[in-house]
């Protein structure tokens, strides 16, 4: 399950019970991306606390969430993430197009 957070000018992305980032989860976050973009969020956070693989379709969005920032002036943010995603982003070389300014270490605690 994913669970989207509205905090001022962030949302903040994380997921629930599952910990793979695949199409299912690719393809609901692709839905919510044009919303996020019409409502002029500065920054969207994508917390991969549970994620241990992300397919092909999740590359495909992290892609896409990475062309959009620059055509639409926002900043994102990946955090949390494993050991086996950082190896993943490394494998298939997309750690330019991926972490370029954007990793995180963990999101601040909520008060």
């Amino acid at each position: 399950m994913v669970n989207i957070n509205r905090r001022q000018n962030e949302i903040i992305i994380s997921f629930q019970g599952t910990n793979r980032f695949n199409c299912f989860i690719a393809d609901e976050l692709e839905k919510h991306l044009p919303v996020f973009i019409k409502i002029k969020v500065c920054i969207i956070t994508i917390d991969f606390q549970e994620i241990d693989f992300i397919d092909t379709s999740g590359f495909k969005f992290l892609i896409k969430l990475a062309v959009e920032s620059r055509e639409h002036d926002f900043t994102y943010k990946l955090c949390n993430l494993s050991e086996e995603v950082r190896e993943l982003i490394n494998r298939v070389d997309m750690s330019e197009i991926v972490l370029d300014e954007t990793l995180v270490e963990a999101l601040p605690i909520q008060q």
